[in-house]
């Protein structure tokens, strides 16, 4: 019953959770150790990125500092690093004009932060009044690039043309599970198809601490990761990791593609069979609320369903709709 009612009003009065959470010198100390211990670790270093990570926020919401998707909002609205938001950040992209509506239960200042004019619409029929959303477009373009860093340049070389796989991830109450031999064929077939040097494949940390990196390792190819949620550099490395590609992949809908469409690289999504299970999974896929998610998703799945490695114009035009102006 305390946790309810301090939720409750550490919500309300966002300066209340501000201070509640600057005062968590323990895990402040934590956050920077660990820091530290990654502060030479690349892309490639995907086991030690993947580790669980201390979470550490001076943030009114603590979920915008998840990602590093606080960075790059502020960076968008020109605000000094070491201030905290006034309002809540959208994690990423969402189908069938879904929302938390925790978030729109416990936000004290009212606030969005958010990609598109869609979602502003979404939250709009959700309660939230226009005013208090900003549209900001894909948080990753906000974010720095490396492609003039000699770390870069040097990597590039070694790489040449890259394909990178996105493999479905699964998060907390929701499991992704797929036939990774099936999505290893296809990757050849692609590869042999675009004649490309190399394969980085992309996995979350969650699934990387479940080993499903080994189908993948053992075909030879190169894993790669942004690494944790809790990492403030994850956005940044999601960037990189990008912008090393010449062409991207993925067998799974999700943010991911629209941020690749942002950076200029050409998707592919392979809709082989991707099963998702878990508690959120279920309330996200009912009623209305899923037909909709099931005709979005199958308007992707046409429109990205054949490999190229030319992004179309109406490619361009899908993902403004749901990522917003870049």
């Amino acid at each position: 019953m305390m946790k309810i009612i301090w939720r409750k009003l550490s919500y309300r009065y966002p300066t209340i959770r501000c201070i509640y959470n600057k005062s968590k010198i323990l895990f402040f100390i934590k956050d920077k150790i660990h820091k530290r211990r990654l502060r030479d670790k690349t892309i490639f270093n995907f086991l030690e990125l993947s580790q669980d990570y201390p979470f550490y926020t001076t943030e009114c919401y603590g979920q915008n500092e998840l990602y590093g998707n606080n960075m790059a909002v502020k960076a968008f609205l020109k605000l000094p690093r070491h201030k905290s938001l006034n309002g809540i950040i959208e994690h990423g992209l969402y189908f069938g004009e879904y929302f938390y509506e925790d978030e729109v239960n416990f936000n004290g200042s009212g606030k969005y932060f958010t990609f598109s004019d869609y979602r502003r619409a979404a939250l709009e029929k959700g309660g939230i009044s226009a005013e208090n959303i900003t549209v900001v477009g894909p948080y990753i373009v906000h974010t720095p690039s490396l492609i003039e860093t000699p770390w870069f340049k040097r990597t590039k070389e070694e790489l040449k043309k890259t394909l990178t796989v996105f493999a479905a991830h699964s998060i907390d109450g929701f499991n992704s599970d797929y036939e990774a031999q099936e999505l290893i064929t296809e990757i050849e077939k692609i590869k042999n198809t675009g004649s490309f040097d190399t394969v980085l494949i992309c996995l979350y940390w969650k699934d990387i601490q479940d080993k499903k990196y080994i189908p993948f390792e053992n075909a030879g190819y190169k894993i790669v990761t942004a690494g944790h949620q809790n990492d403030s550099e994850f956005l940044s490395r999601l960037r990189l990791i990008i912008e090393l590609s010449d062409s991207t992949m993925s067998n799974l809908l999700g943010t991911h593609l629209g941020y690749c469409i942002a950076l200029g690289k050409p998707h592919y999504y392979f809709a082989h069979m991707v099963v998702q299970t878990g508690p959120k999974v279920d309330a996200a896929f009912e009623g209305e609320r899923g037909q909709l998610i099931a005709q979005e998703k199958k308007l992707f799945a046409e429109m990205f369903g054949k490999y190229s490695e030319k992004i179309t114009t109406e490619q361009l035009k899908l993902v403004h709709r749901y990522w917003g102006p870049f």
